[in-house]
């Protein structure tokens, strides 16, 4: 009955978000995308016409009317693109001949649009067709599916089915927290082979209305409803629980439908303020089984079995925009992280974060808490919590916590503002449900054609039974100016304030901070930078040379706190920068229908920064490409140097050095060099995991004072094709990075806390210690230098059949699978006999230490893996395929930090004897 009420209420919402007469009437959104943008073609709005069409593309990846005319606006772009200097500065000295007797102050953006639709107007071209009817040579017209007056409905439908063993049927297992490097790699039953099996089935709606008028603007809605595990949650009532020797915790249980059981949370108990750490609890017809937990300081708590009340929510999406010729309203009741306003600011005080990380507006406030039952009393204090955050996505990647506001933006000739307000909402927390607020503002103006100036605010707000507890508010000016073409230079100034634990009067803290930034950017040959990004400067492809390079000096202070941001990973190399790769997945057959996201997208993440509070850094960047010989050699030289903002004590200097150049067609070469140099060690602290809630290195006993940790990478690869059939490729690396270029992995899983107290303005309050241990069975500094061999052979006799053998050699033996380093021999032979049907087998042997027996009797084991996995798809039609895997093959979304983006990691080391059968349709 009660599944009946559900799917009744299922069918009233979409009845009322979508007419009736548009119910049976519907194409793929790529058309309707392809519809809009050419709606904006004819009216000589080229850039929001090639916005649009990339979305088509990114729907329909074979849409050739989205196809064309990108590459249309894109040559029109170029030819503009190619004399728009010239034309900026002939159209300049015409104003400032004319600024003797009137000053004439116009806008960049203006001139070039201005310019841009005169080329669109010279001789030879032709004109924008209109809407439906247009159709270019040696092509079709638009699709001919039906289309409807008010909406557009696309989705996609999976069902899946696996079986572990010849009695264990499963058709639901899935928990995107199984592919992280957690204590499950550990302690788990499964340890080195946890894996996120991914069985579920899925239905998805997008509906999209077509823009209608509404007096002079345009009304559209997106509606996104997903029926799948994620949509069906539950929780327990909240309840207190006293333990056996005194104390209590009160706790609210949260299941979720993929993995049948409530969530593993840690909690803090009422009054000595220990820790209890949940286990995942199996729910069987709606009730929690009976459980036993030993808290951090040894007490014993019993949680009792608890009714779990259950709930349906399938909208993942839903906003409604409102969009005059500048302004424009969206109000977004539920939706992803992508709704948070991402400033361009040269700090980016709003929505910075790292490729992998949640956005930090989705983090909930969490009050601080007075331990009454410490000797002496003490105080845990509030603070900005992303657990849940982190925890809650599904096998996709995608977060789950979604966000609940609305978004204003204007974008005028000079002036442009965007203004967004939202409140997180994790699974588990009511609708109407409000403890947290983000709110940023963006505001920019052009003084003249090459100086701007802007304004941004960001405010973090929480709050504690109605009452504000935690305010964060930073604001910034900024600037940038190109005095020449080809020169630009980019300040800003930034103040913090923050006051947390409002509500309580004797433990409120508040505390400030500036941030200072100033940047100097060249291009040579000289082109306009005003508009572009430094990452989106490159060379044109009639250039025979560039270069192009970044001078910073950022200064941000200790007590500088921009919450709706986060710099601590950001500041870091990716570990998987530290390596040359050749690697490719054999014929690309890996995703189907899912793409992953491209490198690309990633590959600006790459290289750290330096900057985080408490930070000095003043870095230097050079790179360029020149044409040797018909071929580009494209160098990058970058150097930071870090030091402690408020001490001026020497931190870190990282300089590296990378060439890329083929030597001929066949034949491309690769460097990379390396030099990290730090501080002397500081005895019991460990010089490289960081603790970004505590703004702390973590404990490491083994550490010893006054050592050098310093790092050093010199890497040199090749990559020559035979012939049309075969291909070798061959790395060798000389390093001591144990730590940065691994991840620290898997040293960092010996990780646990405990808790101390400190004494501030006479007061006593409570923090965590994170700390290592078992740290002596890895290296420590100073760090022993160690090689690494890597060779690949691909053979591909015929176009449909590819082998791809792959073997590793690396003296630092503990080197886990997250990437190809990993001591192994590897083989992987992709089969594609016909466009629909494709084969890909992998097969690796690995060699690696037992972690387990390592913790517990500092033995040093080392085991050889086998692991076989078989994948099969079908492409049954164009957006419908069926898929059959055996066993685990290391695929994962890119999405996540666990694995590298070259496709060489493991998720687990043993052959999984695992059957899944996928059927996935997008419509």
């Amino acid at each position: 009955m009660l599944m009946l009420k559900r799917t009744l209420s299922l069918l009233i919402v979409a009845a009322i978000i979508i007419p009736p007469q548009a119910a049976f009437a519907f194409s793929p959104t790529s058309q309707y995308l392809v519809e809009t943008a050419m709606t904006y073609y004819s009216m000589g709005c080229y850039q929001e016409a090639l916005h649009e069409f990339n979305k088509a593309l990114l729907v329909d990846p074979e849409n050739a009317d989205a196809q064309y005319y990108i590459s249309k606006i894109n040559a029109t772009n170029e030819m503009v693109g190619s004399s728009r200097s010239a034309v900026i500065a002939e159209m300049l000295d015409a104003q400032e001949g004319a600024a003797s007797q009137k000053r004439v102050q116009a806008s960049r953006e203006e001139i070039v649009n201005r310019q841009l639709a005169e080329f669109s107007r010279r001789p030879g071209s032709e004109a924008a067709p209109s809407g439906r009817g247009a159709q270019h040579a040696g092509e079709e017209g638009l699709s001919g599916q039906q289309v409807s007056d008010y909406a557009t409905i696309s989705g996609e439908y999976q069902a899946a089915m696996g079986v572990r063993s010849p009695d264990e049927f499963i058709w639901k297992e899935a928990n995107a927290d199984l592919n992280e490097r957690n204590y499950r790699i550990l302690f788990s039953d499964t340890r080195y082979n946890t894996f996120d099996p991914a069985i579920y089935d899925r239905l998805r709606f997008i509906i999209d209305t077509k823009p209608q008028s509404v007096s002079d603007g345009l009304l559209t809605a997106h509606t996104n409803l997903t029926i799948d595990p994620w949509s069906f949650t539950g929780k327990s009532d909240k309840f207190t629980v006293t333990g056996a020797g005194g104390d209590a915790v009160e706790v609210e249980l949260k299941y979720w439908s993929n993995t049948g059981r409530t969530i593993n949370e840690i909690y803090n108990t009422l009054r000595n303020g220990d820790g209890l750490a949940l286990p995942e609890i199996k729910v069987i017809d709606g009730m929690t089984s009976p459980t036993t937990v030993t808290s951090t300081f040894k007490n014993t708590f019993t949680i009792p079995s608890q009714k779990i009340d259950r709930t349906f929510m399938p909208i993942r999406e839903f906003w409604l925009d409102y969009k005059e010729e500048s302004l424009s309203f969206r109000f977004f009741p539920m939706g992803f992280q992508d709704q948070a306003l991402t400033s361009d600011d040269p700090l980016n005080v709003s929505n910075h974060h790292t490729w992998w990380e949640e956005s930090p507006w989705l983090a909930d406030w969490k009050p601080g808490q007075l331990n009454a039952g410490a000797t002496p009393v003490d105080f845990t204090k509030g603070q900005w919590d992303d657990s849940l955050a982190f925890y809650t996505r599904d096998s996709d990647g995608v977060r789950l916590t979604a966000l609940r506001g609305g978004t204003l933006a204007y974008d005028g000739i000079d002036f442009k503002l965007r203004s967004t307000i939202a409140s997180p909402k994790n699974l588990w927390a009511d609708y109407d449900q409000f403890e947290t607020y983000a709110a940023a503002t963006r505001m920019t103006y052009d003084l003249l054609y090459n100086v701007g100036i802007g304004f941004t605010h960001a405010g973090h707000y929480g709050f504690n039974e109605s009452n504000l507890d935690g305010l964060n508010n930073v604001f910034s000016l900024d600037g940038k100016m190109e005095p020449i073409v080809g020169t630009k230079f980019v300040i800003q100034a930034a103040t913090s304030e923050s006051s947390y634990d409002l509500s309580d009067d004797v433990y409120e803290t508040h505390k400030s901070g500036q941030a200072y930034f100033v940047s100097m950017v060249n291009r040579w040959p000289s082109e306009d930078l005003y508009e572009q990004d430094y990452g989106a400067v490159r060379r044109s492809q009639d250039e025979a040379w560039f270069l192009k390079s970044r001078l910073r000096a950022v200064r941000m202070a200790q007590g500088f706190d921009a919450t709706l941001s986060n710099y601590s990973q950001t500041r870091d190399d990716e570990y998987w920068s530290r390596h040359i790769s050749f690697r490719k997945h054999p014929l690309y057959i890996y995703t189907g229908l899912t793409k992953p996201m491209k490198f690309e997208d990633i590959e600006a993440f790459a290289i750290g920064d330096g900057i985080d509070s408490g930070r000095s850094v003043v870095s230097w960047r050079l790179e360029g490409e020149k044409k040797i010989f018909d071929h580009y050699l494209k160098g990058l030289f970058d150097v930071r140097n870090v030091h402690n903002s408020q001490t001026g004590r020497f931190i870190e200097n990282v300089a590296r050095l990378q060439m890329e150049y083929p030597v001929t067609d066949k034949l491309m070469t690769k460097f990379l060099g390396i030099r990290h140099n730090l501080h002397k060690t500081t005895a019991g602290v460990d010089p490289f995991i960081y603790n970004e809630d505590l703004d702390a290195y973590v404990v490491n006993s083994s550490i010893v004072g006054g050592q050098d940790p310093s790092l050093g990478t010199v890497s040199v690869g090749l990559e020559y094709q035979v012939n049309e059939m075969v291909a070798v490729n061959t790395v060798y690396e000389h390093t001591n990075d144990s730590t940065v270029a691994t991840d620290n992995y898997p040293r960092g899983l010996f990780n646990d806390s405990s808790y101390t107290t400190y004494v501030e303005n006479g007061k006593v309050y409570r923090e965590a210690i994170p700390f290592l241990y078992s740290q002596q069975y890895f290296p420590l500094p100073p760090y022993d230098y160690f090689d690494i061999y890597k060779f690949g052979f691909s053979f591909q006799p015929t176009p449909q059949l590819e082998f791809y053998l792959d073997l590793a050699m690396n003296q630092f033996k503990e080197a886990g699978q997250i990437d190809d380093n990993m001591n192994h021999y590897g083989l992987e032979i992709a089969y594609v006999p016909t466009a629909k049907l494709s084969f890909l087998f992998k097969y690796v042997y690995s060699r690696w230490i037992d972690m387990l027996m390592l913790n517990a009797t500092g033995e040093r084991i080392f085991e050889w893996h086998n692991n076989f996995f078989l994948e099969t798809r079908y492409k049954m039609e164009k957006d419908a395929e069926l898929i059959f895997d055996y066993g685990v093959g290391g695929i994962t979304p890119l999405g996540s930090s666990t694995y590298d983006p070259f496709g060489g990691s493991l998720a687990v080391l043993d052959t999984q004897h695992i059957f899944r059968l996928y059927y996935r349709k997008r419509f």
